[in-house]
Order: C-alpha cells, then sequence, then structure tokens
C-alpha cells in the first residue's frame, strides 16, 4: 500500500514539476518582453501589446496575467483612449472571474460597458452583458441579475441585427434554466439557438447546439435520443477540427455509455476525451474529466485508478486555485482512501473539502454583502452628489437674484407699461378688424343665400322643364295610341293589321322607364336634403312617397305627375291620401304648400 502512494506522489511530483519548468521557462522571456516594454514611449500599440502578453498567459498565470493588464489598463487610462481603456477593464473583469473575486471583477466589466455605451460600440457591449451573465450565473450566485444582464444582450443584439450574437445569447438563456432543471425552457432556448445557427450555417453553432440539445435528452432520460444528437454534433465537430467540441462530445457519449452499464465503452469515450484535453491545454476541462473517470473507475470497483484520477485532478486543480474543482477531487480522494482502508488520510480530505465548500460559501456571502454594499454606496453618493448640487444651484440663484433685483423691478415696471399699450392698441385693431370681418360675413353669407336660392330655383325650373316634356311626350303617344285605334276601325283588314301595330309600338315607347329612371335620378340628386330633413321627421317614408313629396314640392299637378309615371290620375291621388295619413296633414292645408315649408 505504501508503495503505491509513493508512486503515486511522485507521478505527482513529476506533474508538477513539469508545471514549474513550463512556467519557469517561459517567465525569462515576458520578464525580457516586460523591460523591453518599459523602455518604449507610451503609446496605443505598447497597451496592446501588454494587453496580449496578459491575454496568452490567463490560463496558466492568473496573477502575471493580472499584473501586466493592469499596466495596460494605467497606461490606457494615461494616453485616454477610450477604447483601450473599455478592453483592458474588460480583461480585467475576466481576470478576476477568474480568480473567483468577484466584486472587482463585476466592477471592471461595469466601467468596460459604460466605456462601449458611451462610444456606442454596441458589439462589444453585447459581450460584455454577456459575460456579465455568465458571472452571475456561475453557482447560480444571482439567476434574476444574470436573466437581466442576458436580456440586455438579447436587446442589443436583435437591434444590430446579428444574427451570431442572438443565437450565442439564446445559448446562454439555456444554460442558465438548464442550471435550474428547468429542462423544457431551457429545450426551447437551445432549439431557438439551433434553428439560427443553421439559417446562417455556421457549423460550429450547430455543433454546440446539437449537442446541448444532446444534455437536455440526457438528464431527461432519453439515452438514445441524446447520443444521436451527440453524434451528429460530434461529426461536425470533426469536420471543422473544433477538438474542445470533440472532446466535449466523448465525455458526454461517455456519460451515456455509464448511464447504460457499458463501462469499457465509457471509459474508452473518457479516455479520448481527456487526451485531447490535455493536447491541446484545456486544463480546466481536463480536471473536470479526470474528476470523472475518478468517479466511474470507483464505481467500477477499481480503487488504484480512481485514486490516481482524483489525485491528479486534486494537483491541477490546486495550482490552478479552482476551488470547485479542487472540492470535487478533495471529496473523490476521500471516498476512494475510505474503501481502500486509509481512514486517516480519506479524514484528511473530507475535512479539506468542507473546508472549501465552506470557504466558497463564505466566499459568496461575502461577494452578495459587498454587492448590496455597493449598491447602498452607490445610491448614497448619488444622494450626497445631488444634494451638494442642489446647494450649489441654490447659492448661485440667490446670488444671482440679488444682483438683478433692482434692475428687474424696473424692467418689469416698464414691461407692464408696454404690455397695457400693447393691450389697448390691440384691442382697438381687434375690435377694428371683428367689426369688418362681421360685416363681410353678412355680406358673404347674403349672397350665398342668394345663390343657393338661385341654384335651387334653377334646379326647380329644370325638373320642371324635364317634367313637362315628359308629360308632353306621353300626352302626345296617348293620343296617338287613340287616333290609331280609331283609324283601325275604319279601314281595310290589312291597313287595320299595321296600324294596330303602330299602336302596339307606341304602347311600348309609353311604358319605356328610361326617360322617368333619369328624372327620377335628377329629383333624388336635387333634394337630397330635403329627403334628409323628411326622413328625420317621417322615418316611416318608403322611397316611392319621399319622390311622391318631391314632385308635389315642384308644384305638379296630380294629372302631370301621373303622366310623368304613366300611372292613372286616381292612383296619384291615393297616393296623396296615404302621404297625408303618415304625416298627419289637415285636410285644409294644402300639401305642397307644406311640404315647401318643411
Amino acid at each position: 500500500m505504501l508503495k503505491k502512494h509513493l508512486s503515486r506522489f511522485s507521478l505527482a511530483n513529476a506533474n508538477i514539476a513539469t508545471i514549474l519548468f513550463v512556467v519557469f521557462w517561459h517567465f525569462p522571456l515576458y520578464s525580457q518582453h516586460s523591460n523591453e516594454l518599459e523602455n518604449i514611449q507610451d503609446s496605443l500599440e505598447k497597451v496592446y501589446q501588454y494587453y496580449e502578453m496578459a491575454n496568452q498567459i490567463k490560463s496558466n498565470d492568473l496573477d502575471l496575467a493580472i499584473f501586466y493588464n493592469k499596466k495596460a489598463l494605467t497606461l490606457a487610462n494615461r494616453i485616454k483612449s477610450p477604447e483601450a481603456c473599455a478592453t483592458t477593464n474588460e480583461l480585467m473583469g475576466e481576470l478576476f472571474q477568474r480568480s473567483n473575486i468577484i466584486q472587482p471583477s463585476i466592477n471592471y466589466y461595469l466601467i468596460s460597458a459604460r466605456i462601449y455605451e458611451n462610444n456606442n460600440q454596441l458589439e462589444a457591449l453585447v459581450g460584455v452583458y454577456t459575460k456579465l451573465g455568465e458571472l452571475y450565473s456561475s453557482e447560480n450566485f444571482d439567476l434574476k441579475k444574470a436573466h437581466n444582464y442576458y436580456n440586455k444582450a438579447l436587446g442589443l443584439s436583435i437591434k444590430i441585427n446579428n444574427k451570431k450574437l442572438i443565437a450565442n445569447v439564446y445559448n446562454k438563456i439555456a444554460g442558465v434554466f438548464f442550471n435550474q432543471q428547468n429542462y423544457d425552457e431551457s429545450l426551447d432556448y437551445y432549439l431557438k439557438s439551433y434553428n439560427i445557427w443553421e439559417a446562417i450555417n455556421n457549423d460550429e453553432g450547430i455543433a454546440k447546439a446539437l449537442n446541448n440539445i444532446g444534455e437536455i435528452y440526457r438528464k431527461k432520460g432519453k439515452l438514445n435520443k441524446a447520443l444521436e444528437y451527440y453524434k451528429n454534433s460530434l461529426k461536425i465537430n470533426e469536420q471543422i477540427s473544433s477538438f474542445r467540441q470533440i472532446a466535449v462530445n466523448y465525455e458526454n457519449m461517455g456519460m451515456i455509455k455509464s448511464a447504460q452499464g457499458k463501462t469499457a465503452e465509457a471509459f474508452n469515450f473518457y479516455e479520448k476525451s481527456l487526451a485531447i484535453y490535455g493536447e491541446n491545454n484545456f486544463p480546466d476541462d481536463q480536471i473536470q474529466i479526470l474528476v470523472l473517470i475518478g468517479k466511474e473507475y470507483l464505481l467500477d470497483h477499481q480503487t488504484d485508478k480512481a485514486y490516481h484520477n482524483f489525485f491528479q485532478a486534486y494537483e491541477m486543480s490546486r495550482n490552478a486555485n479552482r476551488l470547485n474543482q479542487l472540492s470535487e477531487a478533495a471529496l473523490g480522494l476521500s471516498n476512494t482512501l475510505e474503501i481502500m482502508g486509509d481512514y486517516k488520510n480519506s479524514l484528511k480530505y473530507f475535512k479539506e473539502h468542507s473546508q472549501i465548500i465552506d470557504s466558497i460559501v463564505a466566499r459568496q456571502k461575502i461577494d452578495q454583502l459587498a454587492l448590496m454594499q455597493t449598491h447602498f454606496l452607490d445610491n448614497l453618493n448619488l444622494k450626497e452628489i445631488e444634494l451638494k448640487d442642489n446647494k450649489i444651484s441654490l447659492l448661485e440663484k440667490e446670488k444671482r437674484i440679488d444682483s438683478i433685483n433692482f434692475r428687474f423691478m424696473i424692467f418689469v415696471a416698464l414691461v407692464l407699461i408696454a404690455v397695457a399699450i400693447l393691450i389697448v392698441i390691440r384691442q382697438r385693431v381687434k375690435a377694428k378688424k371683428e367689426q369688418i370681418i362681421r360685416h363681410k360675413n353678412m355680406e358673404l353669407h347674403k349672397t350665398q343665400q342668394e345663390l343657393m336660392k338661385a341654384e335651387l330655383k334653377s334646379k326647380d325650373n329644370d325638373l320642371i322643364n324635364f317634367a313637362l316634356h315628359l308629360i308632353q311626350k306621353n300626352e302626345i303617344l296617348q293620343q296617338l295610341k287613340k287616333d290609331l285605334k280609331q283609324l283601325s276601325n275604319n279601314t281595310d283588314a290589312d291597313t287595320s293589321r299595321k296600324l294596330r301595330e303602330l299602336s302596339i309600338h307606341v304602347q311600348q315607347s309609353l311604358q319605356i322607364q328610361q326617360d322617368i329612371e333619369e328624372f327620377q335620378h335628377k329629383v333624388d340628386q336635387t333634394y337630397s336634403d330635403f329627403y334628409i330633413k323628411l326622413k328625420e321627421k317621417y322615418p316611416s317614408l318608403t322611397k316611392n312617397e319621399e319622390r311622391l313629396c318631391a314632385m308635389l314640392r315642384l308644384n305638379l299637378s296630380s294629372k302631370e305627375i301621373a303622366s310623368i309615371n304613366n300611372i292613372s290620375v286616381k292612383a296619384v291621388e291615393m297616393s296623396r291620401y296615404r302621404l297625408r295619413k303618415k304625416c298627419g296633414i289637415d285636410n285644409n292645408q294644402v300639401l305642397p304648400d307644406f311640404l315647401h315649408n318643411l
């Protein structure tokens, strides 16, 4: 047992030695480059060189990355470059986030966001809001704020119509719902993301979305469906050589095989994933898969191999200061050593696991308290600034009032006199104008009345002439019809037949409705206003009765009305009688006069 432990510690020490060798091998190069930069004159190029140095080593040495980026940030402020200030503040926020120092990380992100917003750099602002969303959603720190920042990022992405950004934010929102175990909502957002990636033909996004959808189905226990999505994602990732995502696919497929009880296949996928993470320098993912493999070996009762993987994950996470992963690795070592019978070391690692958990919880509480204090102090500072501004403004106003008080009073007096004079002049001009306008309006009204009377009289005359024309034509036709009838009785058979045919043609001419309809149309147009008044007072009148009223208003006799409409005089008289009854007109009152007065 002791030999086994010694061999494991030797391996761990070898790994540490390798890491230290890499760091110290590269450190002189960075140090030499830094010294050379110190001698270069301050410029934007110098800012970005420091920035790039920090960005390159952030995965291996956070402290050194922070050191270089602080130099970049200080220099950016000195040369007053808004773009460089925003970029270096954003990276500083990321570095502190990686160090699990939350409050400074938030502050740096917010400074960066404010600069991007002031300079209308909306795409960069989306990136910062997305990172703030990731920070707040990490470990379910503050999911309400995470949603808030993701929604801001989504709104801006839609505003600038950047499909790639929209799909990415959908993916992030889905991740929040996934962590809340709200898998239906999460699936909905993953599908939205997938549809956009597919629409813009982005293979990397499609592969990521397929993998995430597979994760949903794995969590729902639909393992075969999940495996199908993982395979489709893997196929695309292999085509585009996305090594990290290939490793993620293998890792997820390993979990599927583990859940199906196919341990050998699970280990095969895990080992492939681990190899890719190691070859491509993804330390966080490497730690995660080592812990996963350790758990799998523990389930398979291969405690030696479980211990080896947990210990390797433990050392890597401790060196990289990854507390959450360190906690998982320590717990795995504790469980493994307990099975192996090494209760002393098992207890030691369990205590370390508990201490890390307590430390994480305490840090989260401190961060939340710091956030509350920051918000409170910000609000307090704003109030104090407002009060000071109000006091300064009030004093300035008092001084201004004191200095111009006398002149103001004189000015007011002069203005009042001028206003009084202007009012008197204006009233006189206004009265004169109103008098002229009234006179002109009266003349205009009188002229309009005369024009309307003349126009109405003209229309009435036109209607009367048209009516007389119809009457005359109908009378001539009627007389012709009678004469033809008499002639047909006093002539020979052939002539009598021809005269009867001619009489039929005359009768047909009497029955043609075109002239009658034209007359009625003219009446309807001329008396439209009259019809409205008539309808308001007597709503039960029919259209024919309204037209009868119009013809009576033209002072047409019953005979003339009968001739126009080609009906009998008796029928007209009956219509007049019914009209009197409906309208309640007294027999002593003349019907045309009544209609004129209406």
